[in-house]
């Protein structure tokens, strides 16, 4: 008999990981909140980080401690669930799913260290390099909350999987307007697309067709 998911040993581990991390900084997040709202309001709010140094470290530090959250939840409702997943053991595969986002992570420096735009000033590179941290922070606490909410609920796997694509998708589309601002500011919109699509668009790609094909 296949234990629950919220029986399994690692799975337990993780989850108060999870929490000691969140309950760690805490008041980091709080204090970074007006920020990351900024960022997602303002056409190029993300630059806003990439000023002060202690913020940007700040920032990149609660962006590494949401990993383990995001992963825990993309296992549990099976928002990546290629054939080849079911190989892996219910004991290993929370761990799964966070060693992808960190493969996720790295494979998009390599691209930005190999494609960058070199026609623009340190600060919007680094803009473009670190965005996905803010963003990041940002869908951890909304599908934190969502799945909150999904304990209070009667709610199928399917539409629970649904509402969490649903954001994922809504995140990463404001991620992309935003970033299509900064790059809009030093390069012609279709040069801005390509860049887009090979730094951003790619990796994203990569997880959707294996997901579906593999």
């Amino acid at each position: 008999m296949e234990m629950a998911w919220a029986d399994i040993l690692t799975n337990k581990i993780l989850v108060v990981v999870s929490v000691a991390l969140f309950l760690i900084q805490f008041k980091n997040i709080y204090r970074l909140m007006p920020q990351l709202i900024y960022s997602l309001d303002r056409p190029k709010g993300g630059l806003g980080f990439e000023y002060n140094v202690s913020t940007s470290r700040l920032r990149n530090q609660i962006a590494l401690c949401c990993i383990i959250p995001i992963g825990l939840i993309i296992d549990k409702f099976n928002l990546y669930s290629p054939s080849f997943w079911t190989n892996i053991s219910s004991s290993w595969s929370a761990l799964a799913s966070i060693a992808l986002l960190c493969a996720f992570g790295i494979l998009r420096l390599i691209l930005h260290s190999v494609v960058s735009p070199k026609n623009s000033d340190s600060l919007k590179r680094s803009a473009l390099r670190r965005g996905p941290y803010s963003f990041l922070i940002v869908l951890t606490i909304l599908m934190v909350f969502t799945c909150f909410l999904f304990s209070f609920i009667e709610i199928s796997s399917t539409a629970s999987k649904l509402v969490f694509l649903i954001e994922i998708g809504l995140v990463f589309i404001l991620y992309l307007m935003r970033n299509m601002q900064i790059l809009s500011s030093f390069c012609s919109f279709l040069q801005a697309f390509l860049y887009l699509c090979a730094l951003e668009i790619t990796p994203i790609a990569i997880l959707v067709v294996s997901a579906i094909y593999l």
